[in-house]
């Protein structure tokens, strides 16, 4: 069943001229990471391109997408009508919202890696973080999808907010999921050593616990907040 629902999010929400648009936008910047050969490192680029903003514009998009459309569609009805649990609901479509993060996240790292001439340690380190920040990027926002009627307006503010924090040259910028993401990466902020001088920078294991309890504590709350969800019809 939850596969089923994957696949219907999948061909309903995912297989629409906004996917396009965003793969469209995912190639431009590897064409930028070409274009880009000889002038800057591959962490600088993941961090002012990928991570800093293709990846979490790409969870927003399809992660605000797993209850918003159909609950602005008025086609949400239909599924809680159904004899599906709740929770299978959500999860399989935040799961495939967060593959397909994650497919054209890890794309672009990859070019990237291809352009700039990468190691295979860097590559390797990247791959994991933009799999896991996918993830939780995803995770943030199918919880504002269901908390907030103006998803992309609560979306974009959060991501000024996650943005400004990842930038803060002392610990505080921890507290944005972009600092661990960049963290587990192992891209140096470019003011690494005032960082280091005044708050040392967590490892790695902490940067992944802490990005897998954000997303686990969301999706408990989501799940909460999704059973007890109302539908009376099509939003305008």
């Amino acid at each position: 069943m939850g596969w089923l629902l994957a696949r219907l999010y999948l061909r309903t929400a995912v297989l629409r001229k906004r996917s396009v648009i965003i793969g469209l936008f995912v190639a431009l910047e590897v064409l930028l990471a070409f274009n880009a050969a000889g002038h800057t490192t591959f962490g600088n680029l993941l961090r002012e391109l990928v991570t800093g903003f293709m990846l979490p514009v790409v969870a927003l998009v399809f992660g605000s997408a797993v209850i918003r459309d159909d609950l602005e569609g008025g086609t949400l009805g239909y599924f809680l009508a159904r004899p599906i649990p709740h929770h299978t609901l959500l999860l399989s479509r935040t799961g495939m919202a967060a593959l397909v993060a994650m497919a054209m996240g890890l794309f672009m790292t990859l070019g990237n890696a291809v352009a700039l001439g990468a190691s295979g340690s860097e590559l390797a380190a990247a791959t994991a973080a933009i799999a896991l920040g996918a993830f939780a990027y995803t995770c943030v926002f199918v919880a504002l999808g269901i908390l907030f009627r103006r998803t992309f307006l609560a979306g974009f503010m959060l991501l000024f907010a996650d943005w400004a924090l990842g930038r803060m040259p002392m610990g505080g910028r921890f507290a944005s999921v972009r600092a661990h993401v960049e963290n587990l990466a192992g891209i140096e902020p470019p003011f690494r050593a005032v960082a280091e001088m005044l708050a040392p920078p967590p490892s790695a294991v902490t940067s992944v616990l802490a990005l897998m309890a954000l997303s686990g504590g969301l999706m408990a709350f989501a799940t909460w907040r999704f059973r007890r969800f109302e539908f009376s019809g099509a939003e305008g």
